[in-house]
């Protein structure tokens, strides 16, 4: 260090070079003047300490501008790293109809179903079609001078088959659950070329249906639902002795059940 230490105080001693002095704690530190600054003009002066002030600026804006730079980025991190709230699509409803069993005390004349009807204590048995794949789509009940009705309305491909037989009770197949209609006894009518609705696309009277009675002769109608290609509907009978027929029409497909009374 090319300048000198002093111990003596606050005393200064001017030497013959000009330097800038700093007293700090009693200590005396001198150091020699740049020989370009001792020349230097005010002018010259001057321009060095707007420089200087030049700098000290930059040298603050540099730090309030870092900052505000670093909050600027942090905030648009948030907002690209911030998820938008999932958007719940509304379901859409879907309208659809059901068959609805009908009872009728006294039911409009059929006339293809009088003008088709067997004589009684006929068609036990019905055959499908090899096409046959249809759904039991209604089930109806009426009541006439001489007999109740059951119709058995299907909707599907081809014809449908069947098999009739009377028991004292019965039972549904394959839970094998009793089967309560009255009566004295149970007309159960095992039907056969039917489809799952899926298959068949109609759809299907819902299973458990159950119809009241409507005169002497039926004294109620249920039908059961679809299971493997077949499915069940059982008519109560008022009497066990009573005479029945079973037939087939078309147009729509159905099955026709008078119970004589």
């Amino acid at each position: 260090m090319s300048g000198r230490l002093r111990l003596d105080g606050p005393r200064v001693t001017r030497r013959t070079r000009p330097s800038h002095i700093v007293v700090r704690r009693s200590v005396l530190w001198t150091y020699p003047v740049r020989p370009d600054a001792a020349a230097a003009t005010p002018s010259t002066v001057a321009d060095m300490d707007i420089a200087a002030r030049r700098r000290r600026f930059a040298h603050v804006g540099m730090s309030v501008a870092v900052p505000a730079l670093l909050l600027t980025a942090c905030g648009t991190a948030e907002q690209s790293d911030t998820a938008p709230e999932p958007t719940t699509p509304t379901p859409s409803t879907v309208s659809s109809s059901t068959p609805s069993p009908t009872v009728s005390p006294a039911t409009e004349a059929d006339s293809d179903a009088d003008s088709s009807a067997p004589g009684f204590g006929t068609g036990a048995d019905g055959t499908a079609s090899a096409d046959a794949l249809l759904s039991v789509t209604d089930l109806r009940t009426g009541s006439h001078d001489s007999y109740d009705r059951v119709v058995i309305e299907l909707a599907g491909t081809g014809t449908p088959g069947w098999h009739a037989e009377v028991s004292q009770s019965a039972f549904e197949s394959p839970t094998g659950a009793p089967i309560e209609l009255g009566g004295q006894a149970v007309l159960t009518l095992y039907l056969s070329g039917l489809g799952l609705p899926y298959e068949t696309g109609q759809t299907e009277l819902p299973a458990d249906t159950v119809l009241p009675a409507v005169g002497t002769a039926v004294t109620g109608a249920a039908f059961t639902g679809t299971f493997e290609g077949e499915g069940q509907v059982f008519i109560g009978l008022g009497s066990a002795a009573a005479d029945y027929r079973v037939f087939a029409l078309s147009d729509p497909t159905r099955i026709v059940i008078d119970i004589a009374s």
